[in-house]
């Protein structure tokens, strides 16, 4: 969806292409560059097929990119500097034949995207979004309408689950889509911090959009400001800092960062309103779903909130094995502590059931559908506090 940027992304070590290193002295460079154009040069190549003239155009022009910057003193120093980091910090991203390298997995943000006047066109993407979620908005509607009238009907309840598992899969691909109109891809958490109930999960959501403003951004375009010194430039990001596309700069200054700045941040801001539509009707679906949660009371007719504890239950196979994390609910400053060494290990429903509990104890059955393990205990946390009229 973005094209890798040289010196942020990966580095192309010119030595190791021209079969040099970075001991290698200016005529030395001089030479193996005549060498590789000889190879390659047209006239030699009057009788070749199309494609190997073609395959001979892409090393002339990556011999340019080699000798632009390692016959230029001032970009050479800056250069040998990035490479060593690289080398040192992120050597699989280092490549020797001046093809871009891209880590699929690693979380990034394209400048070039955000500085678009346009958002990337997720429209064909989204539009396969509900196939593969398997989501229908109407029948939801529907099987919740079934679900209102008959609560204590497992067929539907089953049905309504279901239905609302497809729906947070439908809504967790629209916001890697939404994020990705923004420029940010590969985005892992779109929440920021841990979210402990699910009417949290909107607010949480602008927290990181506001993050990403306030911090990220900002940090971008300084990492752009910073490639320049080896050459690398790009023309939307020159334009927005009022500097024409043709001219060779090695650095922004600060007005001219916050020119491009500004521009991105306005940007995001414009494209995140998607995200935050989609974040809200995730929540809502979340909410549903972790309050359909299975679950038991093991103490305690209608545990209080003080003192209660809460035991969340990860089903483990065939056997129903569990492993807990358990977690005691403080009414006074609204949060949930959780327990170290819980001596709940390795237990099955039916042995749980059977326990001894000092405390009002709630166990919950772990849906994996909901991202974040504790948001289950969170909405029926918040739910007991709704029906004690705790606000």
């Amino acid at each position: 969806m973005f094209t890798p940027v040289e010196g942020i992304d990966y580095i192309f070590d010119r030595y190791a292409y021209l079969g040099l290193t970075e001991e290698t002295s200016e005529k030395e460079i001089k030479a193996a560059i005549r060498q590789k154009r000889s190879e390659n040069h047209p006239d030699r190549l009057t009788k070749a097929g199309k494609e190997l003239k073609s395959q001979a155009n892409d090393i002339m022009n990556t011999v340019l990119k080699c000798e632009n910057v390692l016959l230029n003193p001032e970009l050479r120093e800056a250069f040998d500097i990035e490479l060593a980091r690289f080398k040192k910090e992120n050597s699989v991203c280092v490549s020797t034949s001046g093809v871009a390298i891209l880590d699929m997995k690693k979380e990034r943000i394209d400048l070039n995207t955000l500085l678009a006047a346009e958002p990337v066109n997720m429209s064909e993407i989204e539009g396969m979004a509900a196939t593969m979620s398997g989501f229908d908005a109407e029948q939801l509607q529907t099987v919740r309408d079934l679900y209102k009238a008959s609560p204590d009907n497992d067929g539907v309840k089953k049905l309504f689950i279901s239905g609302l598992t497809d729906a947070v899969a439908h809504f967790t691909l629209m916001e890697d889509f939404a994020w990705n109109e923004a420029g940010v891809f590969n985005k892992k958490s779109k929440a920021k911090g841990h979210v402990v109930s699910p009417d949290e999960y909107s607010l949480a959501v602008t927290d990181e959009i506001e993050h990403v403003q306030a911090e990220i951004i900002p940090q971008l375009v300084t990492e752009h400001s910073d490639v320049l010194k080896i050459g690398v430039q790009s023309t939307l990001l020159l334009t927005h800092a009022g500097i024409a596309p043709d001219k060779q700069v090695t650095f922004l200054d600060y007005n001219q960062q916050e020119a491009v700045t500004t521009k991105a941040r306005e940007h995001f801001e414009q494209r995140s309103e998607k995200m935050l539509k989609i974040a809200e009707q995730k929540q809502i679906v979340l909410k549903e779903l972790c309050l359909l949660s299975e679950h038991w009371i093991l103490k305690g007719d209608a545990p209080t909130i003080g003192s209660c504890m809460y035991i969340l239950m990860i089903q483990k196979g065939e056997a129903n094995a569990l492993s807990f994390m358990a977690f005691m609910a403080e009414d006074e400053n609204k949060h949930l502590q959780g327990l170290e060494d819980t001596a709940y290990m390795a237990k099955t429903i039916a042995e749980l059931k059977e326990m001894a509990f000092e405390q009002d104890t709630v166990a919950i059955l772990f849906n994996p559908e909901l991202g974040e393990p504790i948001m289950s205990i969170g909405a029926f946390f918040d739910q007991r506090r709704k029906d004690l009229g705790i606000d």
